[in-house]
């Protein structure tokens, strides 16, 4: 038979067993608690991930717009400058053009002056002229007449 002594020395041991059993247990639960905790953070992490990872591409895809847009206004900046110098020296052969036309219209009237006042002088030179073959014409008029007298009265 089992002794008194056997039988507290096994009572013992397994309320020793059912202590580290129940101590297991709750290490157990709390594993699972913990285990359970990471898990949520682990899908709180994974969900905050994937959100972030579309804002990255929301972000990139704007960048890539910008960047497109970056290189269209260089595009239209580098043809504006391009039109503003060909502009500049279309401007530049007008401006020449215009002091040759300034420097045109100022020999013109010079020449025109130098026209005008040999033409003056020609008329005064022609109204001289007009007058002394008046003078003559009167002359030779009375000099007709008096040979015409004469003859008469030959």
């Amino acid at each position: 038979m089992i002794s008194l002594n056997s039988l507290t020395a096994l009572q013992a041991k397994l309320n020793e067993e059912k202590s580290k059993r129940l101590h297991a247990e709750n290490a157990g639960q709390e594993v699972e608690r913990q285990l359970s905790m990471l898990s949520v953070d682990y899908r709180q992490v994974r969900a905050e991930l994937q959100k972030l990872e579309g804002q990255m591409r929301q972000e990139v895809e704007k960048t890539k717009s910008l960047l497109t847009q970056i290189d269209q206004e260089t595009q239209r900046r580098s043809q504006l400058q391009s039109d503003m110098n060909s502009q500049s020296s279309e401007i530049s052969l007008l401006k020449t053009k215009e002091k040759q036309a300034q420097k045109d219209i100022a020999e013109s009237r010079e020449s025109k002056k130098a026209i005008e006042d040999e033409l003056q002088r020609i008329k005064a030179t022609k109204a001289v002229d007009d007058l002394q073959m008046k003078e003559l014409q009167e002359q030779l008029d009375t000099e007709m007449h008096f040979s015409v007298s004469i003859s008469v009265v030959r």
